[in-house]
Parts: C-alpha cells; structure tokens; sequence
C-alpha cells in the first residue's frame, strides 16, 4: 500500500509540492478540532475551577510568573527579583522563561488563570505543530490526528506540565521541521524555520535545542529534496547558526547567571546521570504508570522508589502506548532514519546504566547538560511521524497476536503477585492491544479507528499524570500577613522542615497546601516575603549563597545567628508540636558600618571562618586602612527592587557591609564616585567609606543584555543575507 505519504510533493519534489494544504487550510480539518477538543477535555479543571501546582509549579515557576504579572501591572520590567535566594536575577535568568511570547497573557488576565491557560495552550500547540507537519509531509487526517495525538499526550508531554521550560520549547520542534520542510520543498525562505528554531532557546530548554539540531540534520540528510549535498548543509547551517544567533538576547545574559551559579562548574558524572533510566522502566513505554503512581501522599504508592534518583522520577510518565509503538514499528520501514533517531534518543536515556555512557559525558559540552532522561525528547517527534506513515501500512496481525497473549501473561503473573494495581496497568495495555487488532480487520474503518484508538489509550493513560488542586491553594494563608508585618521589608527564613502530615485524603495536593499555608522553604516567596537559605531549585542561586543554604540549617542557634545578622534574616520559623512558631531577630539589618575587619585567604577559608561565631567584618581582598572604632547605623532607603540607598554617618574610616552578596551588574556609588563593591563575610558584601557623613548608592544592571540584544538584531540581518545568498546560488543551482 502506497499512502500519499511517499508522493512526490510530500519528498518535496516540485510539480505537487503545492497540494499540501497550508497552515490555514490545515487549521479548518475536522480532526485537528477533535484533537484540540479532546486536550481541552483532558484539561477542563484548570481551565475553570481548579489549577496546575504539581511539584516545580508551586515550588517555584507560579511564585515567579506572579511577580512578573505584578511588576508588568506596576509598570516596569523587573530585572532583579528579591524574593529568592536573598536576592537574584529575574529578566536574564534562562529559568524565569522571561522573554517569551505567551506572557502577554499576564496583562490581560489574572495571574493565575493565565497561568493556567498558558499550560493548556501548550498542549494544543503542540498538537497542531505535529498535525500540520504531518500533513504537510504528506500524510492522512487520520495519520495526521494519530501524530499530533501522540506528540501531544504522550506520557512524556504529559510531564513537562511541571517542568515549564521544556512545555514550552516542545511545540517548536515538529513547528520547526514544519517550515523547514516546506522551505525547501517549495524553494521558500528559510528565515520562518530559523526563528522557529531559536524559541527553545528563549525558553532555557538548552538540551532540547541540541536534540532539535540533531533533528534538522537527520531529517535534511534522509529526505531527497530536489537538492544538492551542498544545498542541504548550507540550509541546515543556515537555521543551526542563525537559530542560535537570534537567541543571543536571552542566551548571551543568562551566561552571566550562570557564571555565578553552582552551574559554572563541569558536573561530576555521579551529578551528571542523575535521574538515568532505569532498564526496568522502559516497561512503562507500554504499560502506564508501571512503576506506580506519582500524585499520592504515601511514598509506598511508587514502587519504583528504588531505581529513581531521589527516590522520585524526574519525568512523571515515559509512556507511549502499544498502539503508538505498533503502528510506529510499522512506519518505521518507510521512514529508518527517524526509526533511528527514536531508538538513539531512548537508549541514551538509559545514561548510567548504558555500558560506555561515561564516553558521552567526556564529549565537549555535553557535561554543562544534565539528567538523561531528557534524551526521551529525541524519540518523541519521529515516534508520532512514524506512527502516521505506519497507519497508512500493513499491519501484521500476527505479531499483534503475540504482544496481546505476552501482556496476558505478564498480567497474569503480576495478578498471582498480589498486586492489583500493576496488574491493572497491564490490563490496559492489554485492552488497547486488543483495539489495534479489532480495528486492523475493518478495512474501510482501519486508519480513522486506529486514530481513535490512540487519542484514546493516551487519553485513559493521562489520568494522574498532572493533577490539579483548587485555586483556593494559592490564597494568601494567615501566616503570610504576620510575617510580613513582622520583617518589615527585610528577610524571612523557613527552614526545610520533614514532617509527617495527617491529611483527610492521599491525594498530593495536602502536601502543597500545607508547604505554602506553613510558608516552608521558599513559599513565603509566593506572597512577597523576601526569604533566604532555601533549596536552589533550579540550580542558578548566587552560588556562596546556595552553598550556605544547608550549612545555616545544620548548625546550632547560637551559631546560626551571626549568619542571620549578616543575611537580614529579620524573622525565622521554627516548627514544635506540628506548629509553627515564629522568632524575631532584631539583631539583623541590610546594612551596618564596621570597623573592626578580619583578612582571611581565599573563599575557604572565608567560609570556616563565618562558622565560627565572628565579630569582624571578613575579608578575602587585602582590607583598606581601619581605625577601629566600633559600629554605626545605616539608614536604607530602598527605591525600587534595583536601586537602594543609604546613608550613613562614619566615626571612622571602615567599611559599609550589605546584607547581599557581590554579584556581577551591581555597582555602587559613595557620594557620586564610583567605587568597587568587594566580598564580605563569604556571602554578602561591602564598600570602604572614608569617616564622616556618607550617600551611598548600589543599582543593578543586567550585564550583556544589550550586548545580547543587538547580537540578535545583527543575527537576523545576516539571516536575510544569507537566506538571499542561498536562495540565489545553492537552490537556483540545484534546481537547475
């Protein structure tokens, strides 16, 4: 059976090349509307009533889009955000996904319901880029339904709802091989396939950028376009280096995050195979939830606990189903290189449990990534292609019948293990084996009845991947308005509690509702509580600070104080009887004058000498000259989250110390002279002042945002220029 898929337009060969419907066609096709109604479906309750808060939502991504909504609403961009970690970035952070297009969303709606409806219109994005490649490659509606059904809620997809950079990035992959693939079929610019292919990168999904390059040579290499071998690396040169040239405006600042944070450093390859692929796992390829549920209060529920990092999968669910698989196994003889690039992307997921990974980690670059399971991203675009042109092919009915009768007698088995649930699991994949074969003998009915049949099983299977709590989660506990009374605009410090929590159900969602009312960890940053010495989510906290996070909460009170001074920890919580109990610390201020200075040699030591109770202002660089003459205090005007002010009468020569640490974009002006703002106490910071009266002022600036900014502005210039060149000597040539 020859499907439209291997025509001569769908190759890209001229004559047809104009019978693939466009974009606007496509969007008006019936099944693409069932697809998209289906996802709404799947996502009714945060839609209206409920909300996401799954894991890094609440933790970490809603705090900060809610701070960007309410600076956006206060009428300015915010550049620095005091709300974490004493103190970070927030435009340039690659994390807070600043930059890109879906947050206009914040100026028209709620925080909280454009944040929902940002998530959902990820997934509908991603279903229609897959549906529109698929037909634009030539394929069925039906073929084209199953793809963008696949890449849109697979398990993997599925589980990138809490981890929001790599929600976002993943549409632009099939977007991206979308405009390529007409660009050079229809002898097209090749500027739409280049800015669609730098969005990853405005998203901080750096790994998924490389797996999309990866993705844009297999596929310009192993699709005969009516071009030449030369015509082919030049396109695929043009996007690769353009794509990354017009990122410039968010890649090229966000090193300087980066820089000063834990990930400055090549990770060792204990840190760098975090959250490998189990063997055992790639069971649940086929068998949802395999290894157990994710959404439950009781760690038992997870019985997979064993072969995950942190006793937790960093993906929820790798699931594709066996419909998905079958029919991809069948298109993979028609399509081998993206068979290929499937099976390369798994296998490298395996990570440390692959015989010769550590080869991989020695290849240059590769060891600034992190987590293998993210090598999944790979598979999943040629897995959704490759079941469309396997729709669209003999199946064998055969080999069906074999998968179906090893499902039985593996949930079989389980059933005489006396677990229920696993066993249920393989029930599933059994029925949905079942379905393929059913549909396979119908053959009017095949191709549309084995679409449905996959938008199916992925739809049952989706059930407790993402899980969804009230939107009362997110209101303003109690404890919030008295802490924020209490700091009066300095510091809140909660450290990480372990409890054991008696909730009326198992369900998850108990579990963030008592982390955010407890403001525990970095919670109290969700209500404007400025809070410090928590855990460094993402990996980008100013890198003294983050290291000082478990140290300040292994020590003894009596130890911990000087600590709290220096951090303008006005008010830290301690928890007793399951109660939290709020302690003030009147000591701690965001700024002092001091005298009396400490030199030590080096951070090391700087960091041994902090523990040790000191009274002295410490010092790495060689201390300017100092009378000695005891402390004064510093009045500390704050003008806006960028600039602060202070003023300060000095009895001496000595040194204004800061309750924040040196980070590169922060300058300071003593009286209108600007002077050098150097490390003090390990973490934080400080001037020299001269006796007598003193204006101080410390502003922050994004360094190479500009710089960043007019690279990508040249970056698409060039990209014109080189569209142009390209379009008139390699294509024309080829043609010819």
């Amino acid at each position: 059976m020859r499907s439209d898929g291997d025509s001569e337009a769908g190759l890209g060969r001229p004559g047809r090349a104009e019978a693939r419907p466009h974009v606007l066609h496509v969007l008006r096709e019936r099944p693409l509307w069932l697809l998209c109604a289906l996802i709404l479906l799947l996502f009714r309750k945060p839609l209206t009533t409920g909300t996401f808060f799954f894991r890094d939502l609440y933790l970490l991504f809603y705090p900060k889009k809610l701070f960007f909504a309410e600076s956006l609403r206060a009428g300015h961009m915010p550049l620095w955000d005091p709300f974490t970690n004493g103190g970070q970035p927030y435009l340039v952070n690659p994390a807070n996904t600043a930059l890109h297009p879906s947050n206009v969303l914040y100026l028209v709606l709620d925080p909280l319901t454009a944040f929902n409806w940002i998530l959902v219109l990820h997934f509908v994005f991603a279903a229609i880029a897959a549906y529109w490649l698929a037909r634009s490659i030539g394929l069925s509606q039906p073929a084209a339904f199953a793809s963008g059904a696949i890449f849109s809620l697979c398990g993997y997809t599925l589980s990138t709802a809490n981890l929001m950079p790599l929600l976002f990035g993943l549409p632009w992959i099939p977007t991206t091989i979308a405009l390529l693939h007409r660009a050079l079929a229809q002898k097209r610019s090749l500027v739409p396939a280049a800015i669609s292919a730098a969005m990853p990168l405005f998203c901080a999904a750096a790994e998924m950028e490389a797996m999309l390059f990866a993705t844009i040579v297999v596929w310009i290499a192993f699709t005969p376009y009516d071009l030449t071998r030369r015509a082919k690396a030049v396109a695929a040169s043009i996007v690769i280096v353009f794509a990354v040239g017009l990122s410039l405006v968010a890649t090229l600042p966000a090193t300087a995050v980066i820089e000063q944070s834990a990930r400055s450093g090549k990770r060792s390859y204990d840190a760098f195979t975090t959250w490998s692929v189990h063997p055992l796992r790639l069971g649940e390829l086929v068998v949802p939830h395999a290894f157990g549920p994710t959404n439950t209060l009781n760690d038992a529920d997870y019985w997979g606990r064993n072969f995950e990092s942190e006793g937790f999968p960093y993906i929820l669910s790798i699931y594709f189903g066996i419909p998905a698989l079958l029919l991809a196994a069948a298109g993979a003889r028609r399509r081998p290189a993206l068979a290929v690039l499937a099976l390369a992307g798994i296998v490298l997921a395996l990570g440390k449990y692959l015989p010769g990974f550590r080869l991989v980690y020695e290849l240059p670059l590769v060891a600034t990534f992190r987590f293998p399971i993210k090598a999944v991203i790979a598979a999943i675009l040629p897995i959704a292609l490759l079941a469309g042109f396997g729709l669209e092919t003999f199946l064998d009915r055969r080999r069906i019948s074999w998968v179906i009768a090893g499902l039985c007698a593996i949930g079989v088995g389980i059933a005489a293990m006396k677990n229920p649930p696993l066993a249920l699991c393989f029930v599933h994949a059994m029925l949905a084996a079942i379905g393929v074969a059913i549909a396979v003998r119908n053959e009017k009915w095949r191709a549309p009845a084995l679409a449905a049949i996959v938008a199916c099983d992925l739809a049952v299977a989706s059930i407790g991947v993402n899980t969804f709590g009230p939107r009362e989660l997110f209101d303003r506990p109690p404890l919030a308005d008295a802490v924020s009374q209490a700091i009066d605009g300095e510091r809140f410090w909660s450290p990480k509690r372990d409890i054991v929590l008696d909730a009326p159900t198992n369900d998850i969602y108990w579990l963030a509702r008592w982390q955010l009312a407890t403001l525990n960890e970095y919670c109290a940053g969700t209500f404007g509580i400025p809070v410090i010495f928590h855990v460094d989510y993402d990996g980008l906290a100013p890198k003294r600070i983050g290291a000082l996070e478990a140290i300040v909460a292994a020590l003894p009170p009596d130890r911990q104080q000087p600590i709290l001074d220096r951090a303008d920890v006005r008010v830290f919580a301690t928890m007793a009887d399951q109660k939290v109990q709020l302690h003030r610390n009147p000591t701690a201020a965001a700024a002092r004058f001091v005298s009396s200075v400490e030199r030590v040699s080096g951070e090391g030591e700087a960091a041994k000498r902090l523990l040790r109770k000191p009274t002295a202002l410490i010092l790495e660089s060689a201390p300017a000259s100092v009378a000695n003459c005891g402390e004064a205090p510093v009045v500390v005007q704050r003008v806006s989250d960028e600039k602060v002010r202070y003023q300060v009468d000095a009895p001496c020569d000595g040194y204004v110390a800061f309750a924040d640490t040196k980070y590169n974009g922060w300058t300071a002006l003593v009286d209108g002279q600007l002077v050098d703002i150097v490390p003090a106490d390990y973490a934080f910071s400080a001037v020299p002042v001269k006796a007598g009266r003193h204006a101080i002022e410390r502003e922050y600036r994004p360094q190479r945002l500009m710089a960043g900014a007019a690279g990508s502005l040249i970056a698409l210039v060039l990209l014109y220029i080189a569209n142009w060149a390209a379009s008139r000597i390699c294509f024309t040539r080829a043609m010819n």
